[in-house]
């Protein structure tokens, strides 16, 4: 962090801060730095500083009681601008009744009386009037906080962390980055390539591209793409090992992708089915490497057709088996939470769904 001068409102903030940091809890380190100084100027880091300092000596140097007290002490700033409990509740959008209990607890956890009611008007009490003096500096700064983390439910800004494996991050994160950046070139982006389950919110991670089905969990979820698993290879293997049936490709060579789920039944329109045994002596975890062995001739393998389309489409790679297709699979986007995404994440989210919907697979 810049030194904080004196010559302007964030610095004497900063000052302040400092040197009460000694008797201030580390809630109040950590909640500024994370929220406001990474996403905005340091200035207005240091209006937040300065209104949790003095939110926090308000309340006799008890933290809890911050949270307790902010909601009461709105009501009781709306209840003076108002003149009534009738037209505050109808400013807060909130019940008369709900306005007076909160009121009334603030009152008995100060140990003062504020208002003097009547059935037509109140009036301030001295002590009343002392904390309405004591917060005038707050709740604009509350308010301007409260109206810049709104934003992030409309603006796309700040750092977006994506995380899918290697040819699905090519083949789609990439080009959806790409749209995405074109509409949106605040925000910054951070793209990792992995085949692990990382942990979103251990990891930072916003946006998750992985395969189902999905273990239970909190995160919210997205279905992107749902079909089936198809046999291709290089044409020329393919024109080598010539066979309609499963049981006809028994004996060539195939790859498979090491972690995934056993595929277990080959499937035709006819009803038909048989075992998936195939004999695989290349093994790799990497989907990029599995397609890479499959273009260069090493052997038959088997992907979902949305990864296997753009192959197909350029004749780089055949289709075998035509008639057949193993197991269903899914993809989902994963997010930290089911819902409020803030709109970097939402933005983005459309980008990939809308980038899979004019690549689709190919009809069988």
């Amino acid at each position: 962090m810049a030194s904080p001068t004196r010559t302007n409102a964030a610095g004497r903030c900063l000052e302040k801060w400092l040197r009460f940091t000694p008797s201030m809890p580390k809630l109040f380190i950590i909640a500024p730095n994370r929220l406001w100084i990474g996403n905005l100027a340091q200035k207005r880091a240091a209006y937040f500083i300065d209104f949790s300092y003095r939110l926090f000596a308000m309340t006799n140097n008890r933290p809890s009681a911050i949270l307790e007290r902010l909601p009461q002490a709105l009501v009781f700033e709306a209840v003076v601008q108002s003149g009534t409990f009738s037209d505050a509740a109808k400013q807060l959008g909130l019940a008369r009744s709900t306005v007076s209990e909160r009121i009334s607890a603030l009152e008995q956890s100060l140990g003062v009386r504020l208002l003097h009611r009547t059935t037509r008007s109140i009036r301030l009490t001295d002590a009343g009037q002392k904390l309405l003096d004591e917060m005038a500096p707050i709740i604009p700064c509350w308010r301007f906080a409260e109206a810049q983390v709104r934003t992030f439910s409309t603006d796309p800004k700040g750092l977006l962390v994506v995380t899918a494996p290697d040819l699905l991050m090519s083949n789609f994160v990439v080009p959806a980055t790409q749209r995405y950046r074109t509409r949106f070139p605040s925000v910054r982006i951070e793209l990792r390539t992995t085949t692990e389950t990382l942990p979103l919110v251990d990891q930072g991670i916003d946006v998750a591209l992985r395969a189902g089905p999905l273990p239970p969990s909190g995160h919210g979820s997205t279905l992107w793409w749902r079909g089936k698993h198809i046999a291709l290879g290089a044409p020329t293997l393919a024109e080598q090992y010539n066979g309609s049936r499963p049981a006809h490709l028994a004996n060539a060579p195939w790859v498979d992708l090491k972690g995934r789920r056993a595929l277990e039944r080959w499937t035709n329109d006819s009803g038909q089915s048989a075992p998936i045994a195939v004999d695989s002596p290349l093994l790799t975890d990497s989907l990029q490497v599995f397609a890479e062995l499959l273009l260069a001739g090493a052997g038959f393998g088997v992907l979902p057709e949305v990864i296997a389309a753009p192959f197909l489409r350029t004749g780089t790679l055949v289709r075998v088996l035509e008639d057949w297709h193993a197991d269903e699979v899914s993809f989902h986007v994963v997010t930290p939470s089911p819902r409020r995404l803030n709109a970097a994440v939402r933005f983005f989210v459309e980008e990939l769904r809308s980038g899979l919907d004019g690549n689709p697979p190919l009809a069988r």
